[in-house]
């Protein structure tokens, strides 16, 4: 082949290459067993005005502010305690890569092992900070809608604003004074690529793109080196998504990491209360039934109410939980249950709280797993207004840590569906019970800010049960009382299995016969009108020793077997109230004697 030759087919297969990237066919070859290190970003995704179909997207950031999307099974996130105990954390990750190519514009990295790396972690929440925190929020346009404005500037400073309604003053209320968030307005900035380079259709947007431009664009007049976040503000609905959580990027300083939102332009002040809810480090919560943005106790989830004089959908308070977390709950004003115990306390609001009384309570929920209740007032006061709230009165949450996305979920007593009915209230004179955990929790009374509780965790009444029943014996009647000397209450049996054969009352008794031999653990509850308890018990069934000779001489007419022993042969069998072959056939075969 001639010179002239090789460099036309050199050309021709370099236009083809060319061709086949234009047309977005080029798809690069994936990366096994590929390791990256950096600081593992939580971002949480909403869609609609409405809050719902919500996500959670993972990024992998590196010092210079890069970020690899990483796409994680559910148990290998979960063996590192779900993404809300990840986030902030620096990490190594390995597995196969797929670089960014054609409308993703990121790589992604399939996680197989996620490990610590060395490196201090980012601390997410408002725990440690107090007092003003200063954000910037950046109008941003896309460069084919140069002169599309979701709404006028003067909108945006008064949602931001330090009275109500505005995000400085809301965040204020929640954390009574210690946080504040001021932010600066800036902007319109047109961003250099159209709409389509940033959210391909069909194709998820390119968060960390839109985070460059719109903060590169604002750059030349933003000193950033006086702000703590990034809010950034889009004149499209952005696939119908915002997002909030945080971004690395140098901006007027060294790489830094920004808590930050990416809001779509059908945002409202309670939008943008539960994205820099994210931004702070929250999760979301909900109701028990696989609905993120179903519970209306909290701006987390599916809380806010439109206000026609403000002009907007605007938020309830966070929930209890959530203000633990972020370190606005003093120690002194935290009730933590022991096991065992009981106590009755009063319970103050969660929005604007008295002097008096604990804010939130903690009920511990055995098993190991580090799951707990948590207990909370809602009253009508601040942003909990009567038409933010579902009503008033005490509200449960069964908390489980490793749950990182909805660690939180309202306890809801009717299980219908509804986490903000009355199912999911608990006013003076009810009693949630929960049996298997040992837990009760009784509202009292009204106060003039809360509630009067009292709480139980193993049991309110003083039963004395021995933990080991008297033994039964196979085929002979029994009846037992698990508790001597308590009469009245309901009984029942909430964990393991009795005998075949036993049943327990409702009085107490553990009556029947048993049908098969062995040892028994199951635990028993008791509710009574001044409480409950619950006990481990256990049985344990013996057979009976029976001579062959016997057995084959009551099998012929003429044995000598009590009631009980020929009971016990039949059991063997067919029980069908008389001894026969298969009944004696099957004792001798349990014998090991045939």
């Amino acid at each position: 082949m001639t010179a002239r030759r090789i460099r036309r087919v050199h050309a021709a297969v370099l236009a083809l290459a060319a061709a086949a990237l234009a047309a977005g066919a080029f798809v690069p070859a994936r990366v096994p067993d590929e390791t990256r290190t950096g600081w593992m970003s939580v971002v949480w995704q909403t869609r609609g005005v409405g809050n719902e179909l919500a996500a959670v997207r993972l990024y992998l950031m590196d010092e210079a502010g890069q970020g690899t999307e990483v796409a994680a099974p559910a148990g290998l996130l979960a063996a590192q305690g779900g993404p809300l105990r990840l986030n902030g954390r620096r990490v190594t990750v390995t597995g196969d890569l797929l670089p960014a190519s054609g409308a993703r514009r990121v790589p992604l990295l399939r996680a197989r092992a996620i490990a610590p790396a060395p490196g201090p972690r980012f601390n997410l929440t408002m725990a440690s900070v107090e007092g003003p925190q200063r954000y910037v929020l950046i109008l941003c346009r896309f460069s084919d809608r140069p002169d599309a404005d979701p709404r006028p500037k003067s909108t945006y400073q008064q949602w931001m604003g330090s009275a109500y309604p505005g995000l400085d003053h809301y965040w204020r209320e929640n954390s009574e004074g210690r946080v504040g968030i001021t932010t600066s307005i800036v902007g319109p900035f047109v961003l250099p690529r159209p709409e389509s380079a940033y959210v391909p259709p069909g194709e998820s947007a390119d968060l960390g793109a839109l985070f460059r431009d719109c903060t590169g664009a604002a750059d030349p007049t933003v000193d950033f080196s006086q702000f703590s976040g990034v809010l950034l503000q889009f004149n499209s609905p952005l696939d119908n998504f915002s997002w909030g959580g945080w971004w690395t990027r140098a901006l007027d300083g060294p790489s830094r990491h920004w808590p930050a939102t990416w809001m779509a332009d059908w945002a409202t002040l309670a939008t943008y209360a539960h994205e820099s809810g994210h931004a702070l480090g929250l999760p979301h919560s909900s109701g028990p039934y696989g609905k993120t943005y179903d519970s209306k106790w909290d701006v987390m989830s599916g809380g806010r109410s439109f206000d026609p004089v403000a002009g907007t959908w605007t938020p309830p308070h966070t929930i209890a939980y959530h203000k633990d977390m972020l370190g606005w709950i003093p120690a002194a004003r935290k009730f933590e249950a022991q096991p065992g115990a009981t106590a009755t306390f009063e319970l103050a609001r969660d929005a604007l709280p008295s002097a008096d009384g604990y804010q939130v309570a903690e009920l511990p929920i055995p098993g190991g797993s580090g799951a707990f209740y948590t207990l909370e007032t809602r009253r009508y006061a601040g942003y909990d207004g009567t038409t933010r709230l579902p009503g008033e009165g005490v509200v449960i949450h069964r908390v489980d840590p490793n749950d990182g996305a909805t660690p939180a979920k309202v306890v809801d007593a009717d299980d219908n569906g509804d986490p903000n009915d009355a199912g999911a209230i608990w006013v003076p004179g009810e009693t949630f019970t929960d049996l298997a955990t040992g837990v009760q929790v009784s509202v009292l009374a009204a106060t003039a800010t809360g509630y009067t509780v009292r709480v139980s965790t193993g049991g309110t009444l003083p039963v004395a049960i021995d933990s080991v029943l008297a033994p039964g014996v196979m085929g002979t009647a029994y009846a037992v009382p698990v508790a001597p000397g308590l009469t009245g209450g309901s009984w029942t049996v909430v964990a393991g299995e009795l005998p075949r054969g036993l049943a327990l009352s409702a009085d107490g008794v553990l009556t029947g016969v048993p049908a098969e031999d062995g040892s028994f653990r199951f635990t028993v509850s008791v509710v009574q009108a001044g409480g409950f308890a619950t006990r481990d018990l256990r049985l344990e069934v013996t057979r009976p020793q029976l001579a062959e000779a016997a057995v084959l001489d009551q099998l012929l007419g003429a044995g000598t077997l009590t009631a009980d022993q020929a009971r016990f042969l039949d059991l063997q069998g067919n029980a069908n109230g008389k001894v026969d072959v298969g009944d004696v056939r099957a004792w001798l075969q349990a014998e090991g004697i045939l």
